[in-house]
């Protein structure tokens, strides 16, 4: 799977990982370069029943010229119509006549009482995938849903055998794994240890960083790549510059996110950014450890808007950044 012919994203970072690798007992490290978009297209409301052909096609299309990366999933395209967003992904790129690397999440259940042939079983879930994608791998595999992969590992059972097995055969380049505000700093070093996962994904923005304090600063220190989700948190109605908290945040937003929006009003005015799109885009290009940002949005208009954010994103400078991150700090703390 290649990037369209004649183009690449603007701002292609690359990690010179330090990657464990299984040789029986041995441990030897090898180089893993790994390259992923600054920007990703989320493309989980493309595709659903009753869409707009043209408009989802057009968010396809200006994400694949673009040659950024795309996450989407194999359950995304609704309660009735599971796996139409990939469906209807191929449809497009066969139109355009081009594909992008995508990040696709892996539902791992469960291994107990495993039964070949389910969704459960990573290898069909891949092979499945592919074969609707027309792809020959899955880039990155985003590892959900996995708290059996945690009791698995210090075994090396049949999860982890079949995680790397994939990889070995070049069925999956990496794996990313999703945590989430209950993660703990033991799992993170268990999974790193086990040579499994290459990096790590969780809600984090400007709004949101959903893990844990020691979580975050255990990631920090260990340099360890991640790739944010949801890039403006869930909080943009339009791309305008800032009237209020609420004017940022959807109709039935929480009142603790039009607080938190409200909180961030101060570092905003400090950053000298145009727009909160701008803001944002900045916010994920500060963070030195963040390969990519995963946004999306059902708008072409807002794509473009976001593509080109991207492209001009520069880091937001480093006492705004400090101001953030006391927020984050404060909101994320534990007792």
């Amino acid at each position: 799977v290649l990037y369209s012919p004649g183009l690449t994203p603007r701002w292609v970072r690359r990690v010179e990982q330090e990657q464990v690798c299984r040789k029986g007992r041995v441990m030897v490290t090898e180089k893993r370069p790994l390259n992923v978009s600054s920007y990703i297209y989320g493309a989980g409301d493309v595709g659903l029943p009753g869409y707009d052909w043209e408009n989802d096609f057009e968010l396809v299309r200006l994400a694949t010229e673009a040659g950024v990366w795309i996450h989407s999933s194999p359950n995304y395209g609704g309660q009735d119509n599971a796996g139409g967003t990939i469906r209807f992904l191929r449809e497009c790129f066969d139109k355009l006549g081009a594909r992008v690397p995508m990040i696709l999440k892996l539902y791992i259940k469960g291994y107990e009482g495993w039964v070949e042939g389910t969704t459960s079983d990573p290898r069909l879930n891949v092979e499945d995938m592919c074969s609707i994608l027309g792809m020959d791998r899955v880039d990155i595999g985003q590892i959900w849903a996995s708290d059996k992969l945690l009791t698995d590992l210090p075994e090396r059972g049949p999860v982890y055998q079949v995680l790397n097995e994939l990889r070995d055969e070049g069925a999956v380049g990496h794996y990313f794994y999703q945590l989430e505000p209950s993660s703990k700093t033991s799992e993170i070093e268990l999974l790193l240890e086990s040579g499994v996962v290459d990096g790590f994904m969780y809600y984090h923005n400007v709004i949101e960083r959903d893990v844990s304090n020691d979580v975050y600063d255990l990631l920090a220190a260990r340099g360890t790549p991640q790739i944010a989700l949801r890039s403006f948190g869930h909080t943009i109605v339009d791309y305008a510059t800032w009237d209020s908290a609420t004017a940022l945040t959807h109709p039935n937003a929480s009142p603790e996110t039009i607080e938190r929006v409200d909180a961030l009003r101060q570092p905003f005015e400090e950053s000298g950014c145009g727009d909160w799109v701008e803001f944002c885009m900045g916010f994920a290009a500060s963070l030195p450890t963040v390969l990519g940002t995963i946004g999306s949005t059902t708008k072409p208009e807002h794509l473009r808007a976001n593509l080109a954010a991207d492209q001009a994103a520069e880091p937001l400078e480093q006492k705004v950044i400090d101001m953030i991150e006391a927020l984050q700090r404060e909101w994320y703390a534990t007792e």
